[in-house]
């Protein structure tokens, strides 16, 4: 009996590090790569869901009947909206509910660029990790939001493998901070298409490819320039100034 759970162990064991090998393999084939990353999770989409159709529908029933009622159905559904304006607010402070971000492998080093905000953006160059927003810039110690980088995956503990006609699928759990969170990634023809870590989900465009360009704001460039760092020459990316940035916004 021992040697048998002996045997299925060691099976257990070799099957995890065949399945973290070719995650590190498929991680080591991208040398460019686009993402866009979602960090509001299914309850805070139920919950603005939730008090943000209560509201309305309380403000509705205000407009229509009389007295007493319509006056607390109106109370009731602007406090409503003010507690989902708050709490949106809040959780954008601590995170943008999204943001997207670039990589490639360049020069010997590893290049990532975030824009996480109309006025905040990112830059690293596996060295220097830079921010600035409003015209603020700092130097930090790692990249904000480094844990959702492009290759999450191969620090997974994989559970199983899921293969379709497709796609493949890679489901496991990932530490994060010190907390384990449920995690997977999706490949199609071997090219990652999307992944998730806990609620937060992560999509892939233009791997190994520069077809579309990555627009970073003209003060990111100069923030970098200004602690003496290299802000590379990339084909993948453009640079544009706060002008350019919101005639793209509007087209």
């Amino acid at each position: 009996m021992d040697q048998e759970n002996d045997e299925k162990q060691t099976a257990e064991i070799s099957t995890r590090e065949r399945f973290h090998n070719t995650l590190v393999e498929r991680a080591e084939q991208i040398t460019s790569v686009r993402n866009d990353v979602y960090t509001t999770s299914w309850w805070q989409i139920a919950f603005n869901f939730f008090f943000g159709f209560g509201a309305v529908a309380l403000l509705i029933v205000s407009m229509v009947m009389e007295g007493t009622t319509s006056t607390v159905c109106a109370i009731v559904g602007v406090v409503l909206v003010v507690v989902v304006l708050v709490a949106n607010l809040a959780s954008r402070a601590y995170m943008p509910t999204s943001f997207l971000q670039y990589t490639c492998k360049a020069n010997g080093k590893r290049y990532c660029f975030q824009v996480l905000s109309k006025t905040r953006s990112g830059f690293s160059d596996g060295e220097h990790n830079i921010e600035v927003d409003r015209g603020e810039a700092v130097m930090l110690p790692e990249m904000s939001y480094s844990q959702y980088r492009y290759d999450f995956f191969v620090d997974m503990d994989v559970d199983m493998r899921i293969g379709k006609v497709d796609t493949e699928t890679f489901v496991g759990t990932i530490e994060r901070n010190g907390k384990t969170y449920k995690s997977k990634i999706v490949f199609k023809d071997g090219a990652p298409l999307f992944g998730t870590i806990g609620g937060v989900r992560i999509k892939y465009f233009d791997v190994n490819s520069n077809k579309e360009k990555f627009v970073v704001p003209a003060a990111l460039r100069r923030a970098v320039k200004g602690f003496d760092v290299v802000f590379p020459k990339l084909s993948g990316l453009v640079v544009k100034d706060e002008k350019q940035m919101k005639d793209a916004r509007k087209q």
